[in-house]
C-alpha cells in the first residue's frame, strides 16, 4: 500500500538516505517501508509503500500518524540540511543579481553565519534553528493528514512562505553586513594609503595603555601627548571622547615608522589592534614586560618617563 509519493528535482540520493535513516525507525516497531523510485520528464517520484499486512496487524490510524510524523521529520531535514543553501543562492541571485559572483558567495557565507552553520555564532541561534524545524515539521504532518502526495520544491514555494520570508531577511541582513565591510575595507586601504605617502613626524612612538586613554612616547621616550592630542580632544566634550578613536586618529597624524602598543596591565580593544594592524601593516609589535611596561601604573595619572631613559 501506498502511504505517500514524494517529488523532487535534485538531491535524490540524499532524500533517500533521509527517509530510510527515519523508516528504519519505523522497522523498530514493525512497520516496514520501502521506497520505490519513477522517473517523469525532470521530476524523480518515490513511492513509500508498506505491506498490507502491517496494516492488518496495527490500526490503520496509528500507522499512519506514526508514518506522518517520521516523513515529515525526513522532509523537513531535507529542506533545512539540503535545499536551504540552494534556496538562499536563488534569493541572492534574484534580488542582488548587481554584485558578481564572488560578491554573491560572500553574501551566502555570511547568511550561513546567521543561520548558525557554523560556530562563530552564539548557541542560542541553536534554539531558533530548534524552532524552525519543529514549526516546518509540523506543516508537513498538517499537510500530509490530508494529501499523500507532496511535491518539495511546490511544498516549500507555496505553504512555507513564512520560511522563505525569513530566509529573504537574513539574505538582506548578510547584505548589509557585507557592505559595512565593504565600506570598512575601502576606507582602511585610504588611511593606509594616507599614512604611507605622509612623511613620518616621528621614527617610534611608544603607546602606552591606560585604564582611561592612554600615553604616547617617542623614541626618546618623551611625552608627546599634549603635542598630538590637544587638537582632538578640543574638538570633543570629554564626555564624548572615545580613546580607541583617538588613538587611531593621532597614531594616522603622526604617521611612525614603528609602533610598540605596552599593555602590561590592561588589555586594549581587540578591534582596535586589527583596525592598527590592517592601516600600519608589519609597523606594529607588542610589549607586555619591559621597563616602559613595569612602570606603567594605572592608578596614576602620570609618571616621570625620565626614569626610563
Amino acid at each position: 500500500m501506498e502511504l505517500l509519493c514524494i517529488g523532487a528535482l535534485d538531491n535524490i540520493n540524499t532524500i533517500v538516505e533521509r527517509l530510510k535513516k527515519e523508516f528504519s525507525l519505523l522497522k523498530q516497531k514493525g512497520i516496514d517501508v520501502t521506497i520505490n523510485r519513477n522517473l517523469k520528464g525532470d521530476y524523480t517520484f518515490l513511492s513509500c509503500c508498506i505491506p498490507d499486512d502491517d496494516i492488518l496487524n496495527d490500526s490503520y490510524e496509528d500507522v499512519i500518524l506514526s508514518f506522518n510524523y517520521h516523513a515529515a521529520r525526513a522532509i523537513t531535514d531535507i529542506i533545512t540540511n539540503d535545499l536551504e543553501q540552494k534556496i538562499i543562492r536563488d534569493i541572492i541571485k534574484e534580488n542582488f543579481s548587481y554584485f558578481n559572483s564572488r560578491e554573491r558567495e560572500t553574501i551566502q557565507k555570511y547568511t550561513a553565519r546567521f543561520l548558525n552553520y557554523d560556530d562563530t555564532i552564539e548557541k542560542d541561534n541553536m534554539v531558533q534553528q530548534l524552532n524552525k524545524k519543529m514549526n516546518i515539521t509540523s506543516k508537513v504532518i498538517k499537510y500530509l493528514e490530508f494529501n499523500n502526495q507532496i511535491n518539495i520544491e511546490g511544498f516549500i514555494k507555496f505553504r512555507l512562505k513564512d520560511y522563505l520570508t525569513e530566509l529573504e531577511d537574513l539574505v538582506e541582513k548578510a547584505v548589509d553586513e557585507f557592505l559595512m565591510e565593504k565600506e570598512y575595507r575601502e576606507f582602511i586601504k585610504l588611511l593606509k594609503y594616507f599614512v604611507e605617502v605622509q612623511e613620518p613626524k616621528r621614527e617610534i612612538i611608544h603607546v602606552l595603555i591606560k585604564s582611561k586613554g592612554f600615553r604616547l612616547l617617542d623614541e626618546k621616550l618623551n611625552c608627546i601627548n599634549r603635542e598630538f592630542l590637544n587638537d582632538f580632544e578640543n574638538e570633543s566634550p570629554e564626555n564624548e571622547i572615545n580613546h580607541d578613536d583617538l588613538l587611531i586618529s593621532v597614531l594616522i597624524t603622526i604617521a611612525p615608522r614603528k609602533i610598540i602598543i605596552h599593555e602590561r596591565n590592561v588589555k586594549i580593544n581587540q578591534e582596535v589592534i586589527e583596525t592598527l594592524k590592517n592601516i600600519f601593516d608589519g609597523k606594529i609589535s607588542f610589549c607586555r614586560d619591559c621597563k616602559i611596561c613595569r612602570k606603567i601604573n594605572n592608578r596614576e595619572t602620570s609618571f616621570d618617563t625620565k626614569s626610563l631613559k
